[in-house]
């Protein structure tokens, strides 16, 4: 965040030395319990007592794992599932994807991190189905409707990513899955981007560490030849692999680029309507039709009123002083 690139290339070789490996199993990283850790996790918050554990998997399960869970229900958008390359790397052509069975195999195409991290329609989930089609066990409601259903999806999505596969009675037992703080894979992307904006630049280098990151869910390597290029790669990697691990929005505001990727646009999900046993599909809003906001002056947080009224010679920032 300071952008002192030398010193975060310091650290980063530091941290290398010291023998982690990337899993190889991307979604197993997420579901240790205390006692147990991946051996790329660096720090994870481990819940040893019953009596002081959490409700992750009530909060963000799919309403058919129990409809009277939490409803605060975190969906992916459809914009977010079109960032994911297929198995093997490649982009998909969405626009050619018009009927369900072409969206079926557009899912069951995409790469590890995706299977690992998103639940969808006819996903396999605790035996069973997911069924987010309109009217099954997962729902389907349009963004501002809620029609009695007390959890569902606005997108046609579900986060999977840390949730307990395992946890089939989480309204009575609590979530005890550890939460992984910070991870091997995080070092080799703070790496390359280090490299990347060092006053002599190692773009070689840099791409170096970003294909070791694509190269654990088998995606074929990138190549750049220019910083632009390579700060892409890394922006693309950092958005996939630390998806749902609360990176992304910070990584707009430090990069400049959340006008444009956070603001000034409408998200979107997937409407699934069953007849008999044929499926069709629609994109649907599920931001009510309007466009998300980022002004300029987001990069700053603006000082508190009750700061200002107890330091006289605090002012405030200007861009907050505009209407």
């Amino acid at each position: 965040y300071a952008k002192d690139w030398q010193t975060v290339k310091t650290a980063c070789e530091r941290d290398m030395e010291i023998g982690y490996e990337l899993d190889p199993d991307y979604g197993a990283i997420f579901k240790h319990h205390a006692g147990s850790r991946s051996k790329e996790t660096i720090f994870q918050v481990d819940y040893l007592n019953e009596n002081y554990c959490h409700s992750f998997d009530s909060k963000n399960c799919p309403s058919g794992d129990d409809a009277n869970a939490e409803a605060l229900c975190p969906a992916p958008t459809q914009e977010f599932v079109e960032c994911y390359e297929k198995a093997g790397g490649g982009k998909v052509d969405w626009n050619a994807v018009t009927t369900y069975e072409e969206l079926a195999a557009t899912y069951a195409s995409l790469e590890p991190r995706f299977q690992a991290s998103v639940l969808y329609n006819g996903a396999d989930w605790k035996g069973r189905k997911i069924e987010t089609f309109e009217g099954g066990k997962d729902g389907y409601v349009k963004y501002g409707s809620t029609n009695g259903v007390p959890k569902t999806t606005v997108t046609g999505y579900y986060m999977r990513k840390m949730l307990d596969e395992k946890n089939t009675s989480f309204t009575t037992n609590k979530s005890t899955q550890s939460y992984v703080m910070f991870r091997y894979a995080e070092i080799l992307l703070n790496y390359a981007e280090a490299l990347a904006n060092l006053e002599t630049p190692n773009l070689v280098l840099a791409m170096q560490k970003v294909n070791e990151v694509r190269d654990r869910v088998g995606l074929s390597e990138l190549s750049a030849s220019t910083k632009n290029e390579v700060m892409e790669a890394i922006r693309q990697e950092r958005k996939i692999e630390l998806a749902f691990e609360g990176f992304h929005y910070w990584d707009c505001k430090r990069w400049g680029i959340a006008e444009s990727t956070l603001g000034n646009i409408e998200c979107h999900g997937i409407k699934i309507t069953r007849s008999a046993d044929s499926y069709s599909f629609t994109y649907e809003s599920c931001d009510g039709g309007q466009q998300r906001i980022f002004p300029k002056k987001y990069y700053s947080l603006p000082i508190p009123a009750s700061e200002i009224a107890n330091n006289p010679e605090c002012d405030q920032l200007p861009e907050w002083l505009e209407n």
